[in-house]
């Protein structure tokens, strides 16, 4: 089974560093230009969410010893963004190129909705996307031993 972990808001803290570039355009909107003008820097920068990265050790493990594959599917448009989360995944995992994906927008995550993938995302429009395309998801609710556990039951199950 492969197992597929959003980026943004699932393993690094997007918020943190939206806010630490003084980002916040109104109650959600993000100043994407400056996002563009920032650069690679922006996404290279960003800090692990609470737990993640011990979160992200445990199913790497757990992946390789039960013949799972773990991925990164991610989204962004700007290419800078494209650059600096493929920098930032190699540099902070040991997740393989071939198993990192990037794609323009979030929708195109559907593409990797198989019976045999499970997508860990925040958002929970494209949790029932990707449930509805045929693939397995789970709406990531912060990183806890019972949330990896539960992980690790689809995983087995599969």
């Amino acid at each position: 089974m492969k197992l597929y972990l959003d980026m943004d808001g699932v393993l690094v803290d997007f918020r943190k560093q939206a806010e630490k570039y003084h980002l916040y355009i109104g109650e959600e909107g993000i100043n994407w230009l400056l996002v563009m003008l920032i650069g690679k820097k922006f996404w290279t920068s960003m800090e692990w969410l609470d737990g993640a990265q011990d979160a992200y050790s445990e199913l790497n493990n757990f992946c390789k010893s039960s013949g799972h594959e773990l991925h990164i599917l991610s989204s962004v448009r700007l290419k800078s963004g494209k650059k600096g989360k493929t920098e930032w995944i190699s540099e902070h995992t040991n997740i393989p190129e071939e198993n990192i994906t990037i794609v323009r927008r979030s929708r195109f995550k559907n593409a990797f909705a198989k019976g045999d993938a499970l997508l860990i995302d925040d958002r929970a429009k494209n949790v029932e996307a990707f449930s509805n395309a045929g693939g397995n998801s789970l709406l990531f609710r912060g990183w806890s031993r019972k949330f990896v556990g539960e992980i690790k039951k689809i995983l087995e199950r599969k």
